[in-house]
């Protein structure tokens, strides 16, 4: 995680300095070496969800932190397996969000493509014991 070293070297010669995460998937590390915030695709439409990794892990509730940054880390592979632009093209038009036609490399996108992409929302919109979280599209 160069990015993560990168931050506490800047820390360590510039005290004071804000650093942001330049990969969603290490937030929740750069926060533990002071980072202050991040910058990414997802940020846009998950921000709620940072900001609530950032609040837990403040008040000292990191284990909550992790399960967090966790599923964030689950929209990341399912974009990784399905491309960036498709896959957050995909989940604000399912979200509401009406982006057009989404379209992977080969075209439009599958039914199991498409299935990753449901399975990704109901785990980030669902807490551990099925509830709907409060959560809406920045956007």
């Amino acid at each position: 995680m160069r990015d993560i070293y990168i931050a506490e070297r800047l820390y360590y010669h510039k005290p004071g300095i804000r650093v942001f995460s330049g990969y969603e998937e290490s937030f929740l590390a750069t926060l533990s070496v002071g980072g202050g915030g991040v910058v990414g695709s997802l940020v846009s439409f998950l921000a709620p969800v940072f900001r609530r990794i950032r609040q837990t892990f403040e008040s000292g509730r990191v284990s909550e932190a992790r399960k967090l940054q966790g599923k964030i880390n689950q929209f990341i592979e399912a974009a990784h397996l399905i491309g960036m632009a498709p896959a957050t093209r995909g989940w604000l038009n399912l979200l509401g969000v009406n982006c057009g036609p989404c379209k992977g490399e080969k075209g439009c996108l599958s039914l199991e493509e498409w299935g990753v992409l449901i399975d990704c929302l109901e785990a980030f919109l669902l807490d551990e014991s099925g509830r709907e979280l409060n959560w809406r599209p920045a956007i």
